[in-house]
């Protein structure tokens, strides 16, 4: 399996022999706001379901990393796991029906839409049509 250390609240003259030791026997490391001893970067994550957002300075500015997840996390908040296995129901009926893939990106975007869930999406497309079956409307 994969081994891998973190190493938090330390100097960096205390870190870096630790960080030597651990690549030395097959780890990879993350040391705490020391960017420069780091083989891995961890992001930070906001969790809704099967939608997951991350933000990342690769190690720069973890405050602002936090900062901007915190600004996620309230845009999407728990409503969002519950959006997110709707979407993935409407999907699957979708390619059930034959959509193409670009019609069926095409529908989700105008049923996202035409519900408001996302403040700066483009209008909503009037319909999406279903290959030999009905037009698709959403709103």
């Amino acid at each position: 399996g994969v081994k891998l250390l973190f190493i938090g609240d330390l100097t960096e003259a205390e870190a870096t022999p630790l960080a030597a030791t651990a690549r030395r026997i097959g780890f990879l490391v993350n040391v705490e706001d020391i960017t420069q001893l780091c083989d891995v970067h961890v992001p930070a994550i906001v969790r809704r379901g099967d939608l997951t957002l991350t933000v990342s300075t690769r190690g720069a500015a973890p405050g602002l990393a936090a900062r901007i997840r915190r600004d996620l996390s309230d845009r999407y908040g728990p409503e969002w796991e519950e959006r997110m296995a709707e979407v993935a129901a409407l999907r699957a009926e979708l390619r059930g029906r034959g959509l193409p893939p670009d019609r069926v990106a095409s529908a989700i975007a105008s049923y996202v839409s035409a519900r408001g869930w996302l403040g700066n999406t483009p209008a909503p497309l009037p319909e999406a049509e279903m290959p030999g079956g009905p037009t698709l409307a959403f709103g």
